[in-house]
C-alpha cells in the first residue's frame, strides 16, 4: 500500500518555476557505487571552478566570498576516532564537493563514511555549515530545502526535515517522523507544498 502525505507550508511565497534538474543522474548513469558517482560529480566541479574548489592529496579546499579558504581533510581508519572496522583499508571519512548554488551563496559537500553518508551545506559568506541527513532537495524559488532520511533499524527511523534558507543560513522549519512506515522520496509541488511517498 502506498501512502501519500502532502505537506503545505503556510505563508510562503516565491517563484513557481521548477528547480533545475541536477546533472548528477547524467554523470552517474553508468556508475554503480555512490562514492564513485560522488567522485564523478566532484571531478566536474574541479574542472569547471578551480577558483572555487580544488583538491590536493587528501584535502578538499573551498574559497569563501571574502577570500578565506576552508578545508575538509579525508581521514583514514586509523585517524577516525570511532574506529569503524574496514578490512580493505579504505578511508572512513571522505569528503567530495557536490554542488554550487551561486545565486544563494552556498556549496554542498558530501561526507562519506564506512556505511552511509551525510551532506554539509556551507554558506560562502560566513563559512558556517549545517549537516543534513541526505541530498538537499531545493524548492522552486530556492527558499527551502527538504531532506529525507530513509532508515528503519534500531533506534533510527525515517524522517523528513524542511529547512528555511534565510540570510543567516539554514533554519529548521519542520520535522515529520512517520511511526510505522519508511519515507521513500520527497517532491516539491510548489514553493509551499511538498509530497512524500512511502
Amino acid at each position: 500500500m502506498i501512502r501519500v502525505v502532502i505537506l503545505t507550508l503556510v505563508g510562503m511565497t516565491g517563484c513557481v518555476s521548477p528547480t533545475p534538474k541536477s546533472d548528477r543522474d547524467l554523470l552517474c548513469r553508468d556508475i554503480q557505487w555512490n562514492l564513485e558517482c560522488a567522485r564523478s560529480v566532484q571531478a566536474t566541479w574541479l574542472a569547471h571552478r578551480p577558483d572555487l574548489v580544488w583538491r590536493q592529496d587528501q584535502t578538499l579546499s573551498i574559497r569563501l566570498r571574502d577570500g578565506r579558504v576552508i578545508t575538509r581533510r579525508d581521514r583514514s581508519e586509523e585517524e577516525t576516532a570511532e574506529g569503524f572496522h574496514n578490512a580493505v583499508g579504505q578511508q572512513n571519512n571522505l569528503f567530495t564537493f557536490s554542488d554550487y548554488l551561486d545565486e544563494l551563496g552556498y556549496v554542498v559537500v558530501e561526507r562519506h563514511y564506512y556505511e552511509g553518508q551525510e551532506f554539509e551545506v556551507v554558506q560562502l559568506k560566513s563559512g558556517t555549515s549545517w549537516l543534513v541527513d541526505d541530498t538537499p532537495i531545493f524548492s522552486p524559488g530556492r527558499e527551502h530545502i527538504a531532506t529525507v532520511l530513509n532508515a528503519q533499524y534500531d533506534d533510527c527511523f525515517s524522517h523528513l526535515h524542511i529547512w528555511a534558507i534565510g540570510t543567516r543560513g539554514l533554519e529548521e522549519d519542520f520535522v515529520y517522523k512517520p511511526e510505522q512506515w519508511p519515507l521513500l522520496e520527497a517532491v516539491w509541488r510548489s514553493p509551499a507544498a511538498l509530497t512524500c511517498t512511502a
